[in-house]
Formats: C-alpha cells, structure tokens, sequence
C-alpha cells in the first residue's frame, strides 16, 4: 500500500518513477520552443545528466502515447 513513501507497486504514486514519468508527460505537450528552454534550466538547476534523461523519457513518452495528443 502507498502513503507517504514509495512502495514496490508499479502503481505505486509516491514514487520517482511516476514523478518523472508525470513531468515528461506534462514536457511533451509544450512546444519545442518551451522544452527547450526547461531542459536547460533542468540542467543548470540538477545537472547534465538529470536533463537528457528528462529529453530521453519524453521521447519515450511520445512514443507510448504522442499519437493520442495529434489526434485530440
């Protein structure tokens, strides 16, 4: 059961995988122009690496679902 820590359950809400999977999904619906500009705060405020994984689940986040916002 969730609460105010993460737990083993891949619904599991409280955890860093849904926060990041949450904040990708909210990234790709910008414009480019937008992503671009909180990539690089991303990266200035928690490093390089922390931003291409942001770029990374993005893509990624497109691929499972972008289809579904070209057609809404």
């Amino acid at each position: 059961m969730c609460g105010s820590r993460p737990c083993d359950s891949p619904s599991c809400t409280w955890s860093e995988a849904h926060r990041a999977r949450c904040e990708a999904r909210t990234v790709m619906r910008w414009p480019a122009q937008n992503r671009k500009a909180y990539y690089a705060k991303v990266a200035e405020k928690r490093g390089d690496a922390a931003a291409r994984q942001l770029v990374a689940d993005v893509s990624t986040e497109w691929r499972i679902g972008g289809d579904r916002l070209q057609r809404a």
